[in-house]
């Protein structure tokens, strides 16, 4: 429901523009539904509004990955870190920028680092579930997409994820 979640962030932060808590699922939504245009320019009104914030340095990295400039959204993501060391959504957005240009082992240690600061999600276990499969390592994906689901068990992604690697397992009927 990334449409709808955007109508209702947009709604949100015009009413109150200065809140800068909901801005990485914001900006995220903003990633999923490739609007680049509206990334480009939140990310300047951040910059010269806040910054010296994380959120404004993630901001222009979700931008780049939008554009598919992974060495500059690593950049930007690694600003975010340096400026607020447990800003999770940008170590996680860290990861998948370095496994979008196949950098495996970094990838997974911007995600273990994410799975150390934010304990309570499954989103970084999932992420590391999903290196794995996508490297081919069926049985750590598998343990990493099981851990994920002890954490939460309603994430579709999640779901989705699990019967991809069931497929390539030949359990058709599981995968379904």
């Amino acid at each position: 429901e990334f449409a709808a979640c955007y109508v209702e962030l947009r709604r949100q932060f015009e009413l109150e523009p200065a809140r800068l808590t909901g801005f990485p699922l914001y900006l995220s939504t903003l990633v999923e539904l490739g609007k680049k245009n509206d990334l480009y320019l939140l990310a300047h009104s951040l910059v010269a509004e806040y910054p010296d914030k994380a959120v404004t340095w993630f901001a222009i990295g979700c931008y780049y990955m939008t554009t598919r400039q992974y060495d500059s959204a690593r950049k930007y993501f690694s600003k975010a870190t340096s400026i607020d060391a447990s800003f999770v959504q940008a170590w996680i957005g860290f990861g998948h920028a370095f496994a979008a240009q196949d950098e495996s082992d970094q990838a997974m240690a911007a995600y273990r680092t994410a799975t150390r600061l934010f304990t309570g999600s499954h989103v970084p276990v999932m992420s590391i579930g999903m290196e794995y499969q996508r490297t081919n390592n069926s049985s750590l994906a598998f343990q990493f997409f099981l851990k994920a689901f002890e954490i939460c068990d309603t994430d579709p992604l999640l779901h989705n994820e699990y019967g991809v690697l069931l497929y390539r397992q030949g359990d058709y009927e599981n995968a379904v």
